[in-house]
């Protein structure tokens, strides 16, 4: 889109499934002193998706507003005015606005390079690269297992373990699908081998971006803006030392039954990507299992409902054309 002024930009997104290590990754990018990481921005459903404003959304002005409305707009830390001064210079898009954004925290924090990490901007991945065609997506993957019991302790979950399992294999469904279509622009990042490996790891992943690896990216000293003060108590910890207790949590902490849920539901994508333990937990009985291939149609309907909604307000701002959020099965089940 030359037109909104983005060709030649290249800013990193990192996403990702919740609770698989995004945190981690961006504190370890944000300590760069070429690269500015930004906290959660949720812009794309902020922006496109939800009408907070009654104003002219297609304006520098009507734009600029929604962005203030955003939940998550005081944890940049900018004044709307810096950012105005960059986007008035630019066509009224919202690709122009996130990229005055982007830019003023990066200027602000003295970096030439900027990032953003939303986990769920997986499912925005077309939109990005259609906005800027010279950006760099890093999608971190970690055990299920891992991130759906996390998930579960944390104060913004819904749905049952059942749910975030299939949301889980949902998630490598749509990162699969992306990598394949981006190849060269996308990379796809272990959590358990960036904490095994974080030297090597942390090299491939600069190279990537085009940075030199700089040993202060695994300093826990070096100061990051990466957590807000509102998300502190469950995102400190990424700010501290590598912890390779957390692999494998899962096993101490999920039940029984959650463990064998999980590992059915989740189990022929962790399969595939050679996560061992499969068969740990009480395997579902057979009305259980009946009942969970209803809850997964069920679920793939909630999918596609949600996808259709997105599209269509996708569409109204011009967007609707980059193939997003392609509709797929969910493929559930054990090896």
């Amino acid at each position: 889109m030359g037109e909104a002024g983005t060709s030649g930009y290249d800013p990193v997104f990192i996403v990702g499934f919740p609770r698989s290590g995004t945190t981690l990754l961006a504190t370890m990018l944000d300590r760069h002193s070429r690269m500015a990481v930004t906290p959660e921005t949720d812009f794309f459903e902020e922006l496109l998706l939800k009408d907070r404003v009654e104003t002219d959304g297609a304006s520098h002005d009507g734009l600029l507003a929604r962005l203030a409305a955003a939940p998550r707009w005081n944890d940049l830390g900018l004044a709307l005015d810096a950012i105005g001064e960059r986007f008035r210079a630019a066509p009224a898009t919202p690709p122009a606005l996130l990229r005055a954004t982007l830019e003023t925290f990066a200027a602000g924090r003295g970096r030439a390079r900027a990032g953003e990490k939303t986990p769920d901007h997986l499912r925005w991945v077309p939109v990005i690269f259609d906005w800027f065609p010279d950006a760099r997506v890093i999608w971190i993957l970690r055990d299920g297992r891992d991130a759906v019991t996390s998930l579960g302790r944390m104060p913004f979950a819904r749905g049952d373990v059942v749910e975030r399992s299939m949301r889980w294999v949902r998630s490598m469904e749509l990162g699969e699908e992306h990598l394949a279509r981006f190849e060269g622009r996308m990379i796809r990042i272990g959590f358990e081998t960036l904490v095994r490996e974080p030297i090597e790891t942390l090299e491939t992943i600069d190279a990537f971006c085009g940075l030199p690896f700089e040993p202060a990216q695994l300093d826990p000293e070096v100061p990051t803006g990466v957590v807000p003060e509102s998300e502190r108590d469950w995102k400190d910890r990424a700010k501290g030392a590598i912890d390779t207790s957390r692999i494998g949590q899962w096993k101490n902490e999920a039940d029984e039954r959650d463990a064998g849920l999980m590992n059915h539901v989740m189990g022929k994508r962790l399969a595939a990507l050679g996560y061992e333990d499969r068969d740990a937990g009480s395997k579902p009985g057979f009305l259980a299992q009946g009942k969970l291939k209803l809850e997964t149609g069920a679920f793939r309907k909630r999918l596609l409902r949600r996808a259709r909604r997105r599209r269509e307000r996708v569409a109204e701002w011009g967007f609707g054309a980059v193939g997003y959020e392609v509709e797929t099965a969910v493929d559930i089940g054990p090896a």
